[in-house]
Formats: C-alpha cells, sequence, structure tokens
C-alpha cells in the first residue's frame, strides 16, 4: 500500500468515526441512562477517529517528504 493509499484510507476512516459520532449524540433519547451510554460510545468513537486522523497525518507527512505514491 501506497502512502497515498495509507493516508486516503485513514482520513476517509476518521471522517466516517467523526460522522458517527454526531449521529451517536444527535440520537441520544433524554434518559440519563441512555446519555450516559450515548456519551460514553461518543467518547470512543472520537478517541478511534483521533487515531486514524494521526495516521493520516503522518502519511501526509511521508508523502511530503517524498514517499512512494502521489503528489
Amino acid at each position: 500500500m501506497s502512502e497515498f493509499e495509507r493516508y486516503r484510507e485513514h482520513a476517509d476512516a476518521a471522517a466516517r468515526l467523526l460522522g458517527a459520532a454526531q449521529e451517536v449524540r444527535a440520537t441520544a433519547v433524554s434518559s440519563p441512562l441512555d446519555i450516559g451510554n450515548a456519551e460514553r460510545a461518543h467518547r470512543q468513537i472520537v478517541a478511534e477517529a483521533q487515531v486514524h486522523a494521526a495516521l493520516a497525518q503522518a502519511a501526509a507527512m511521508a508523502l511530503s517528504s517524498g514517499a512512494d505514491g502521489p503528489r
């Protein structure tokens, strides 16, 4: 897998996860238990998205320093 493909994969995953996190938060019903569960799920999804964003950033940096893949 080229660095560009790695970048695209992780950037796309981060975007999908952030969208999912927004949906989880938006669909929480108004009971305290459901809100608590939604908040925990939201934090977990955002953490996963941050990992993918960091991996995408690392791939972008590799690309800018001359690694393989299109520019």
